[in-house]
């Protein structure tokens, strides 16, 4: 982590909220993401379209600079290079809420849900787990050089778990019912 990344827990964030501080809660997943489960009080600014422009049409001028913007995503990677942008771009009110909403789902903390989709990682365990059976059954049934894909699949799960990278999870968010819902979602 850089020295200018401020962060705090989740419940350190509510807190706030609860206490009617000004700060702004902003969750940079995508917008089907959100719609399956947010934090109460969040809005929904996705990481891919996150600008300074955006930032003060949605949320006003002080956002960031006097009034903190505190920062989230299912887990905090994505929270933590938006964060990271944002003081590139001159926001330097930025705060990481650690462990994003699955941490803040964890405390029971209030949550929003839009919607009955599965969740992305949801998706991305039937994905994988019907790609599994396929793969399998394709080995049994016409050659057995088939196993191999088994084990790729494998190291590409390994290598997404290691590296926060998951392109299945990628390929999941380009589905058609994950691109549905694509505009800006303010807090209920």
């Amino acid at each position: 982590m850089f020295s200018y990344l401020q962060s705090l827990s989740p419940r350190s964030a509510y807190k706030t909220l609860e206490n009617g501080d000004k700060i702004h809660l902003v969750d940079v997943r995508e917008p089907v993401e959100f719609s399956t489960g947010h934090a109460r009080g969040s809005i929904s600014l996705p990481l891919a379209k996150l600008t300074a422009k955006r930032i003060r049409k949605h949320l006003g001028d002080a956002a960031g600079v006097s009034e903190p913007l505190y920062v989230m995503c299912a887990t905090g990677t994505r929270a933590e290079h938006a964060v990271r942008r944002l003081h590139n771009i001159g926001l330097k009110n930025a705060v990481l809420v650690n462990g994003g909403v699955e941490a803040w789902s964890n405390e029971q903390l209030p949550m929003d849900c839009n919607g009955d989709r599965l969740s992305f990682e949801q998706q991305t365990q039937v994905l994988v787990g019907v790609l599994l059976v396929v793969v399998l059954a394709k080995a049994l049934l016409l050659h057995p050089a088939f196993y191999a894909l088994i084990g790729i699949v494998g190291i590409a799960m390994i290598f997404a778990g290691m590296s926060r990278n998951n392109a299945i999870s990628l390929l999941v968010a380009r589905l058609p019912w994950n691109r549905a819902t694509s505009q800006t979602v303010q807090p209920s």
